[in-house]
């Protein structure tokens, strides 16, 4: 099975207010039943309430970058320039 997260992330963009304002409402909608009904038909997991904080969000990335960073440096794989 193939595993991979997507975040809704709106501080590069909005800044810490606004990322503090859509939290709850963002982790509200998470928590209805009929959304939830379908990203199981999509195939998604949500996760769990206490890791839909922007704190859980970043502790989650800084574990994914510690963990994949050195396999992705051990191949070689480079950013692409668009």
């Amino acid at each position: 099975m193939r595993r991979f997260w997507a975040a809704l992330s709106l501080a590069f963009l909005l800044g810490v207010p606004a990322v503090q304002a859509q939290t709850y409402p963002s982790r509200e909608a998470l928590a209805d039943p009929a959304i939830q009904k379908r990203f199981t038909e999509l195939g998604l997991d949500v996760a769990p309430r206490a890791q839909q904080t922007p704190e859980a969000l970043a502790a989650f990335q800084k574990a994914e970058i510690e963990k994949w960073w050195p396999i992705i440096k051990s191949t070689g794989i480079g950013t692409q320039a668009q």
